[in-house]
């Protein structure tokens, strides 16, 4: 005789189906020390299919033969670790084959009751072709006046047998289902909202007697994190995607051989040259040193970072406050402005007015026109 199929260590697959069919798992006989606890079964039967209670005691586990003994037995406390959290996987395993056993047995049930509504509505259509065609050849006369009440009531009569005979099928399926499929889905939902952590904390506990404060805190909340990513990985390698893929593999798997060898002798130069943003950067860098003295000289006179000036680019600020000329002119004159003020008008206002007379005298230079009313809104900032 085979033997049966074994599950989580202590636990069979036929011990699921007892507890599916509302039967009592095996009992236990192996002889056990005094004071080591061990699991007695129920000794009623309860007229509803799947017992909770037989479930919960086959996940907590019988204690082993090595019940409180140093590290369960195994020879460092990581080996006991990993077989609570090993038994706390393989009862992920009875859960799942809780589940497909229910959609096993479900499948038949439901293409029956499926056959039986594809077939009840054949026999509506086909009656109602039988109706269009009576209609279409009918004449008035004495004849078709006697049998119209006997035709009403036999139409009546097989819309009647139709609908029972979709209603029984669906009973049927319905009973079915939950005197044998809802069981072994009871059990996978059991199983699938209890955490990994809480079934391995049970089997340090009720298995190898560890104190339950020391179970508590070896398997936490971060072994439900640890878990999830776990199938996570999984789904997505079934799916074929793989994060541990370098950017490579990648280009090389999904663009071929040429789009590779591009990739890599942009990887080359970049590895030699920098990429486009550091050589952008260390271009920038090698011009803010060259404009460091000059930016430093225009910060010590007038308080202002040409790179500072919102709206305005660095470099024209920059023009603009060493040309003595336009220095003298234009900005000088609007600093005393705002100085004079006295919040009669805005900087705003100021720098608007002061940008627009200057393109008034010079109406093809915009882009001055409009760093300098940035240069003034700036200095008005910086005053407040």
């Amino acid at each position: 005789m085979m033997a049966p199929k074994i599950g989580p260590r202590g636990i069979t697959i036929q011990d699921v189906q007892r507890v599916a069919n509302n039967g009592l798992p095996k009992e236990d006989t192996t002889p056990y020390q005094q004071g080591r606890p061990t699991y007695k079964p129920p000794t009623y039967s309860s007229t509803t299919a799947y017992n909770p209670e037989l479930l919960a005691a086959l996940m907590a586990g019988q204690a082993q033969p090595s019940y409180g003994q140093k590290y369960g037995g195994f020879p460092t406390r990581d080996m006991l670790n990993d077989a609570a959290l090993g038994y706390a996987l393989n009862i992920r395993d009875i859960g799942d084959y809780a589940l497909a056993k229910g959609r096993q047995l479900e499948a038949p049930m439901f293409a029956k009751e499926q056959a039986v509504q594809r077939s009840a509505t054949g026999y509506d259509d086909f009656a109602a072709e039988i109706a269009k065609g009576r209609a279409k050849y009918n004449t008035p006369s004495s004849y078709v006046a006697d049998f119209a009440v006997q035709r009403q009531k036999a139409e009546a009569d097989r819309q009647a047998a139709v609908a029972k005979y979709r209603s029984d099928a669906e009973n049927e399926y319905n009973t079915s289902y939950d005197a044998q499929v809802l069981p072994y889905e009871q059990i996978s939902n059991t199983i699938r909202d209890t955490p990994i952590s809480q079934l391995a904390r049970q089997a340090l506990i009720t298995q190898y007697g560890v104190d339950p404060n020391v179970a508590r805190a070896t398997f936490t909340e971060q072994t439900d994190l640890d878990y999830a990513k776990l199938q996570r990985d999984a789904e997505l390698a079934a799916a074929g995607v793989d994060f541990s893929m370098s950017e490579g593999e990648m280009i090389y798997n999904t663009q071929g051989l040429e789009a590779y060898n591009v990739y890599r002798d942009q990887k080359t130069y970049e590895a030699m040259y920098g990429t486009p943003a550091e050589q952008a950067k260390a271009q920038q860098d090698l011009i803010d040193s060259q404009n460091a003295p000059v930016d430093q000289d225009i910060f010590t006179q007038f308080g202002i970072k040409p790179k500072e000036v919102t709206g305005a680019d660095a470099d024209t600020v920059r023009a603009l406050f060493l040309d003595t000329e336009f220095l003298s002119t234009w900005i000088r004159p609007s600093l005393e402005l705002l100085d004079a003020n006295r919040g009669i008008r805005s900087g705003a206002e100021i720098a608007g007015l002061q940008g627009q007379a200057y393109l008034e005298q010079n109406p093809s230079d915009l882009l001055t026109a409009k760093t300098l009313a940035a240069i003034i809104a700036e200095f008005d900032f910086l005053s407040r």
